[in-house]
């Protein structure tokens, strides 16, 4: 059971829905950076890009919150921080 099918607390707040969200399309997986690739992040990001239970809004900040807030949760795959790069 989930808390969107319990709604012990009547309508979910937009914050709640967000961390539900975010955490359906992978946020754990991003987290754990001794198993996640760049590979892996690309595919969480396409899949949250394509996700067809986000609530879309005119100009689609809902989706980009989602990739951003996944982007967030490990810098270090996305980032280059090699000397070279600076």
């Amino acid at each position: 059971m989930t808390l969107i099918e319990c709604k012990p607390f009547g309508a979910i707040d937009s914050r709640i829905q967000y961390y539900l969200d975010l955490n359906r399309l992978g946020r754990a997986i991003v987290r754990n950076a001794t198993t996640v690739t760049r590979s892996t992040l690309l595919d969480l990001l396409l899949a949250a890009r394509d996700d067809g239970l986000l609530e879309y809004t005119t100009n689609g900040g809902r989706v980009q919150s989602i990739l951003y807030g996944l982007l967030r949760e490990a810098p270090s795959l996305w980032t280059d921080t090699s000397p070279e790069a600076v």
